[in-house]
């Protein structure tokens, strides 16, 4: 077995099945290797900034690396923008570059230079490969580390002649690490912020942007009234019927400082501190209101789903005790109820149908609990209304005076569309 045939079944072996190539002379024992492994599937792109963004764009939906066929430096040069992209979306890539012979590297040839520097700049894991017997065990390293929490691009250079030379190994990577787990003492400190009643600001990132990550942060919305975003350009962010709508932070600075407006406290779950992209004449590159103090729940090496879920089991015990009675009126604030407070209800105290669903949409009906280690203490959620109301609401939710007020799928469906002006409720609201 040649270099090469090790190299692809170590990818294969790895779980890395799809390679996108764009290869040149350098690469054609590898190119004939991809033949001889039905379990890979090779996809041809003929620049290599395709080649790179559809790796990027895999890893991100996949969840798993895909492999990369460069040619020479110059190749790994040509798709250098979009590993930028994966490099920031923290999306699993194993780049494959191959280069002259060792050699013929004394030679200087016209397409020779230095491959390490240029994916060095892509601040992930390098390594070249200097005869057919590593082959082998390099790709398993590569694959290891484009896997490890929360994902990199993991470049192997292969030499020609480690190509094609005979002698090459497979050899099995084992499965990646579990992301670490955040602290008990950090996610009581991050409880308490969110239970003080201060404005706050919850940013998450990274595998936030999923179900379970949406779920959490719309749970301790509900709970505490802070204000969920997600980070401008998450790598994928999951939308659709029965998931909470979570805004993005706006792009434009003037648009983000808007949103992040009044808030005393910023929270960041797998985010970086927001910053504007671009600096300004006058303008400030911090986003986050002057005094505003900014914590992180987890970075994104941490288990940034996991954390949230835990916070949002301690804060959302607000809803089972006096502290909601006590913050009750700052929950109903613009500022604190619904993932949107610009767009649903100009006045403080104001409660509509929109708000409702937004501020309401993560907590679980009564007989099913929270999940995890939450099944013994469900979250109820009554509303009771003024009888100037009840008629309006009845048509709007239930056809009774109580209302339950879940978030499941099943329960959007009892939030129609407003065609009716919005209206204050009566000051006899109770949470139960």
């Amino acid at each position: 077995m040649n270099g090469a045939e090790s190299l692809v079944r170590t990818l294969v072996a790895g779980g890395v099945n799809v390679c996108f190539a764009n290869p040149g002379t350098s690469e054609m024992h590898f190119v004939a290797a991809l033949d001889s492994v039905p379990e890979m599937r090779a996809v041809l792109g003929l620049f290599e900034g395709v080649v790179t963004g559809a790796a990027d764009g895999y890893g991100r939906i996949a969840g798993k690396p895909a492999a990369t066929l460069l040619h020479l430096g110059p190749g790994l040069g040509n798709g250098l923008a979009n590993l930028h992209n994966a490099r920031r979306a923290h999306t699993p890539v194993v780049n494959v570059v191959g280069d002259h012979a060792t050699y013929h590297k004394q030679y200087d040839a016209p397409l020779d230079s230095d491959i390490e520097a240029v994916a060095g700049s892509l601040q992930g894991w390098v390594r070249r490969s200097a005869t057919t017997a590593e082959v082998g065990a390099d790709a398993a390293a590569a694959v290891a580390a484009a896997r490890a929490h929360p994902g990199r691009v993991a470049t192997l250079i292969l030499p020609a002649d480690a190509s094609w030379g005979d002698g090459g190994l497979p050899v099995a990577s084992g499965p990646p690490p579990p992301p670490a787990a955040v602290t008990g003492t950090t996610v009581k400190a991050i409880a308490e912020v969110l239970r003080s009643g201060e404005p706050a600001a919850l940013l998450a990132g990274g595998p936030a942007g999923r179900e379970a990550g949406l779920r959490a942060l719309s749970r301790i919305a509900a709970a505490t009234g802070a204000r969920p975003l997600i980070e401008t350009f998450p790598a994928r962010l999951e939308r659709g019927a029965g998931l909470p709508a979570i805004d993005r932070l706006a792009y434009l600075a003037e648009l983000a400082v808007a949103q992040l407006d009044g808030v005393a406290h910023v929270i960041l779950a797998g985010a970086k501190a927001p910053v504007s992209f671009f600096a300004y004449p006058g303008k400030p590159s911090v986003l986050a209101p002057d005094g505003a103090q900014v914590h992180t729940l987890a970075e994104l090496d941490h288990d940034v789903v996991g954390a949230g879920k835990h916070v949002s089991v301690l804060a959302v015990e607000v809803l089972q005790t006096g502290l909601w009675r006590q913050h009750r009126q700052l929950a109903l604030d613009r500022h604190h109820l619904g993932v949107a407070p610009q767009r649903h209800g100009p006045k403080p105290g104001t409660v509509d149908d929109d708000r409702l669903r937004y501020g309401c949409q993560d907590v679980r009906p009564v007989d099913e609990g929270l999940g995890d280690k939450t099944d013994s203490a469900p979250i109820e959620i009554r509303l009771q209304f003024g009888e100037k109301d009840r008629r309006f609401y009845q048509q709007r939710l239930v056809e009774k005076t109580w209302c339950r007020v879940m978030l499941e799928r099943q329960s959007l469906e009892r939030f129609p569309g407003r065609d009716q002006p919005r209206r204050e409720l009566d000051d006899d609201i109770e949470i139960v």
